[in-house]
């Protein structure tokens, strides 16, 4: 019986995967809403190691950050020849 009514149900449409919001090896930075939210990170420039299910993980000096993609609008790119 289950099966049956599983199987009348209509099919799910597959939810489309957002596009990540920023590239590997692309340089961010944090803004001052970021720093509110994480101010133990690193103020300087980092790189972008992978953007994938949902999050962006950045790689700075001294440490990693995982940003999710709800609060992409806390890191920005950084500005072209920026020093880290």
């Amino acid at each position: 019986m289950a099966r049956a009514i599983r199987e009348a149900q209509p099919p799910r449409e597959a939810t489309p995967e957002q596009p990540a919001p920023f590239a590997e090896g692309q340089t961010v930075q944090l803004t001052e809403v970021g720093r509110k939210h994480w101010p133990w990170a690193p103020t300087s420039a980092g790189e972008v190691c992978w953007c994938r299910g949902g999050w962006t993980r950045v790689e700075f000096d001294t440490c990693y950050l995982s940003i999710p993609d709800a609060f992409v609008e806390l890191a920005e790119a950084a500005v072209e020849g920026a020093s880290a």
